[in-house]
C-alpha cells in the first residue's frame, strides 16, 4: 500500500458515504454493521469502547478494522476477506490511535 488514511469513523464527517461503501462489501457482516450504525446500537451491541476505523486511499475503501471489548458479535471470522479487501475484527485494550494502527497491522500480517 502506498498512501492511505486512517479514519475514525465515529469522527469522521462522511459517515453517510463511509456506510454506503461498507454495503457494497462482500462480507458476511456488512449489513449488520451499517444496521447498527444508522439505529446507534453499535456500542450496545459490540462494546461501550468500540471503535470502527477506515483505511482509505482518498474515496476508496481499502480495509475495515473494528476494535472491541467483547467476543465477535459479527458472523463468521474474526478476520477475513470482502472481496478483495481485508476486513479485521481485533479486541484491544486501548483504543489510542497508535495502538489500533499497531493491532490492524499484526492482523493484516496474519491474514
Amino acid at each position: 500500500m502506498d498512501e492511505y488514511q486512517i479514519l475514525d469513523y465515529f469522527k469522521d464527517s462522511y459517515q453517510e458515504y463511509w456506510r454506503s461503501q461498507i454495503l457494497r462489501l462482500e462480507w458476511d457482516g456488512a449489513e449488520e454493521l451499517v444496521a447498527m450504525l444508522e439505529s446507534g446500537d453499535f456500542a450496545a451491541k459490540v462494546g461501550e469502547q468500540a471503535g470502527l476505523f477506515i483505511m482509505a486511499d482518498g474515496e476508496s475503501l481499502i480495509s475495515l478494522c473494528i476494535v472491541n471489548d467483547v467476543n465477535n458479535v459479527f458472523e463468521g471470522p474474526e478476520r477475513g476477506m470482502a472481496g478483495d479487501m481485508p476486513v479485521v475484527i481485533a479486541a484491544s485494550a486501548s483504543y489510542e490511535y497508535s495502538d489500533v494502527v499497531e493491532v490492524w497491522q499484526t492482523e493484516l500480517e496474519r491474514m
